[in-house]
């Protein structure tokens, strides 16, 4: 028999401690031993942490999730060495492998070729594949475009925007590239870990196109896909200090007088 490792994540958690736990899951598999750890079991809700919830997840699961780990390992190495003769792109770290294709590479291109000014993507959930959103059918999105795209679903989305821009110093026109993190609240618990854990992953793919990220930022809701924060974002505002001038002591007239050392009693 073997163990299974369950990892309980609450949708109300922190984003920070999500992704805290969901990049140490690795670490933590090393040490205990992969060889002995069977599967992982991921949950959202304490109802779950029963052996009837387990078995019933069981159930559900398809021919490539009942592999065990090593097995899926090597079904992950022989995937990336396919690719490696391909014009895809792959790449894996500890054990979050995550593939790019085709269309996906040439969208990114077109970004950073000034052909497109967006690239909205999203994993495969079973392959860790990374896709192009085809519902983002405009050539030159501004940031409205990308809400609606971002939020038509609850699933979070990486996004690449060339993002043109009047700067509020000099009114010029400029230029930033941003990469946004859109993960809403109300996602899939598994899919938040999953795109939170490949998010460094993404990125790298990015840095090996020599793609210049200029600005990250994370997004959970749509409000915060807006003009007005991505704004913010590229030109903080700085908090003034308001300081008071100290009033000058009033100079005495003539000598001035020595203070009585006398002491005075009560009576």
């Amino acid at each position: 028999g073997k163990w299974v490792l369950c990892q309980y994540m609450p949708d109300l958690a922190r984003v920070n401690s999500k992704m805290l736990y969901a990049s140490s899951r690795a670490a933590m598999r090393s040490d205990f031993g992969s060889s002995a750890l069977g599967e992982d079991y991921f949950i959202s809700e304490k109802s779950e942490m029963t052996y009837k919830a387990f078995a019933k997840s069981r159930a559900k699961v398809d021919k490539e999730d009942l592999l065990t780990w090593t097995e899926q390992a090597k079904n992950e190495a022989k995937r990336g060495e396919i690719l490696a003769m391909s014009d895809g792109v792959a790449l894996t770290v500890a054990d979050v492998p995550i593939t790019v294709s085709k269309e996906a590479k040439a969208t990114l291109s077109s970004v950073k070729d000034s052909i497109s000014n967006k690239a909205i993507m999203y994993l495969e959930p079973k392959t860790q594949e990374l896709l192009v959103d085809t519902a983002s059918i405009v050539k030159n999105a501004a940031m409205d475009d990308i809400q609606k795209v971002c939020t038509t679903k609850k699933e979070p989305r990486y996004v690449l925007h060339r993002y043109s821009h009047q700067s509020p110093d000099d009114s010029k026109t400029k230029e930033a590239m941003l990469f946004i993190y859109y993960c809403p609240d109300d996602a899939n618990p598994r899919l938040k870990m999953m795109y939170s854990t490949c998010k460094s992953m993404v990125l790298r793919v990015l840095e090996k196109m020599e793609i210049k990220v200029t600005n990250k930022y994370e997004a959970s809701t749509s409000q915060e896909l807006t003009d007005r924060v991505v704004m913010d974002e590229l030109y903080p505002k700085k908090s003034e200090k308001l300081s008071f001038a100290k009033p000058k002591a009033k100079t005495a007239k003539g000598k001035r007088r020595l203070i009585s050392k006398k002491k005075f009693s009560a009576e």
